[in-house]
């Protein structure tokens, strides 16, 4: 093995005369905990028969590792670690903590900067690895098969799965032994990981009572890391997501690679995309779009991200319920730090599952592409009935704070009378203003219908949702 600074310098080689670029695996962490992942998660399954071992030219091929040199040191002596080395070149880079107030994700974007930057330089395909990852038996075989094909991007839907509850299922069925590879196929990786949302992930499902909360290490809520609807009586469902993990990345193509995103920003955000603005979406840009073809597994320890668990009824309530969830998930796709390709990548539905799709599959499908067409198509903002601009919060914000909702309903609603004249008719619009007068005139009407329906009244509920539908459509917010 070379360090650092001798084996770099003899890593870059001119490879565009050469039919086919070399695959660079690239893999950053520090610390014994993520060692021990990377070996018994991320490098076991990559030992896989049709992952490393199934490489074509695998002696151009390299492993690329980004951590400490305390932690090279140590990484030596795992047996999957020596069984990899015997397979694959492995390429050391350092990467030391930069003090001790440096944040983890800082120092992580680094480590990614650094590899892809290598990448980039040897003219490499890279496959990126994280270390609490499984990597199914096949995907590095069907990698090379959508690089075959004319992909240079390849992207997976990357959400967190409970890390013990894999865990224990792989050492009940003795997946996790130090003396052979971890063997799962992609329907079996999928069924874990079905089985074992994380908390947070759990929270992004479309029934959760919590729907968008968020660990406070965001340090925001009512924003999803996904949305996912599942299949009732399978190990199935459906996902969207803005967090699309870069499985294959063909730097051959770049004339120009900017790492400026990977400043604390992980790789899977707007990095991909601000490198390969020209690619296309579908022939350049491959969207895994089925777990058959490729499924990742990626684990975060069940006491780690956890978001609040209190639910509020209206999420909940068959009446409101649909737009408030709806409402948070078209403010997390049209989020600013959600960028343009990411946006329309909210219509590419994935399916994850384990066993075949029936006819019980077209009903969930047929919703989801219902809500997306409501929510993902346009941005809704509470400045349109709130006639307050650059109102910072969203409606599904305002939701979880519900003084706060009610004081900025009360603020639109006293606008038409004159609080706000100038405002009023250009804001919400003379049939808004309309709309809005009425709204107080029929207030104690509105009160008794809303009990009744709360009640299970089904004549008041159709009342609600047609006026809902009518207010909506003056204000310019509905079909």
């Amino acid at each position: 093995m070379r360090d650092a600074v001798t084996s770099m310098a003899g890593v870059h080689a001119a490879t565009a005369a050469r039919s086919r670029p070399p695959v660079y695996f690239l893999a950053t962490y520090w610390g014994a905990r993520f060692q021990d992942w990377l070996c018994r998660f991320a490098v076991a399954s990559l030992l896989a028969p049709g992952n490393v071992p199934a490489l074509r030219e695998r002696a151009r091929c390299k492993f690329l590792i980004c951590t400490t040199e305390e932690d090279w040191r140590a990484l030596q002596e795992d047996p999957h670690f020596r069984r990899l080395r015997a397979l694959i070149d492995v390429v050391f880079l350092r990467n030391e903590e930069r003090g001790p107030n440096e944040h983890k994700y800082v120092r992580m974007s680094r480590g990614h900067a650094m590899l892809a930057q290598a990448c980039f330089e040897d003219g490499a395909l890279a496959f990126n690895v994280n270390p609490d990852s499984i990597y199914p038996d096949g995907c590095v075989a069907e990698v090379e098969r959508l690089y075959d094909n004319g992909h240079r991007v390849v992207l997976c839907a990357a959400i967190r799965f409970d890390l013990e509850g894999v865990e224990a299922e792989l050492i009940e069925q003795g997946h996790l032994a130090a003396d052979r590879p971890v063997v799962l196929s992609m329907r079996e990786a999928a069924r874990l990981g079905l089985r074992h949302f994380h908390i947070e992930s759990k929270a992004s499902e479309w029934e959760a009572p919590n729907f968008g909360a968020l660990s406070e290490e965001h340090r925001r809520d009512h924003y999803l890391t996904c949305c996912f609807w599942r299949v009732p009586g399978t190990d199935g469902g459906i996902i969207v997501t803005h967090n699309w993990a870069p499985l294959l990345v063909d730097y051959t193509i770049l004339n120009h690679h900017d790492t400026s995103t990977l400043d604390g920003r992980a790789i899977d955000g707007v990095y991909i995309f601000e490198n390969f603005r020209e690619a296309r979406i579908g022939s350049d840009i491959h969207v895994v779009r089925d777990s058959d073809s490729i499924f990742l597994l990626g684990m975060t320890p069940r006491d780690e991200m956890v978001p609040p668990q209190q639910g509020y009824w209206w999420k909940s309530n068959r009446i409101v319920g649909p737009w408030c969830k709806g409402y948070i998930l078209n403010q997390t796709i049209f989020d600013p730090a959600v960028d343009e390709t990411r946006r329309h990548l909210y219509g590419a539905t994935v399916a994850w599952h384990s066993a075949g799709r029936d006819a019980s599959w077209l009903p969930v499908e047929r919703k989801a592409d219902r809500i997306l067409q409501r929510f993902a198509t346009r941005d809704l903002k509470i400045e349109r009935i709130a006639g307050r601009p650059g109102a910072a919060r969203s409606v599904a914000g305002l939701l979880a704070d519900p003084v706060g909702f009610v004081v900025t309903l009360v603020r639109a609603l006293l606008a038409p009378l004159g609080i706000v004249p100038r405002l009023a008719p250009r804001l919400l619009g003379w049939r808004g203003t309309w709309w809005a007068l009425e709204a107080i005139r029929r207030a104690p009407l509105y009160v008794r219908v809303v009990v009744l329906a709360l009640r299970g009244d089904r004549e008041a509920t159709r009342q609600i949702g047609k006026r809902a539908r009518t207010i909506l459509r003056a204000m310019g917010l509905g079909a």
